[in-house]
């Protein structure tokens, strides 16, 4: 996984096609890595609830508001990410 500027949760790439599937069940690893994913979104989705309370508590805005919508749209983004790794 990795979290870009935006703060979007990006999934590493799928190994290829053309690669064997393991029979294996998944390793002790891809829970970390998985654990370590929730982790990361979790974190993402409180920070721009953080951005979304500054703008309404600092700036004045409103939900009418460009900045404001834009925010809340970047933080259900995140929620939805959050909820799909969590899955």
């Amino acid at each position: 996984m990795v979290v870009t500027v935006r703060g979007e949760i990006v999934r590493r790439p799928v190994a290829s096609a053309s690669a064997p599937e393991s029979t294996e069940a998944p390793s002790l690893s891809a829970e970390i890595s998985s654990s370590a994913d929730v982790d990361a979104a979790s974190a993402a989705v409180e920070e721009q609830a953080a951005e979304v309370r500054r703008l309404k508590q600092e700036e004045g805005l409103s939900n009418a508001d460009k900045e404001v919508q834009i925010a809340v749209e970047e933080l259900l983004q995140r929620k939805y990410t959050l909820a799909a790794l969590k899955k």
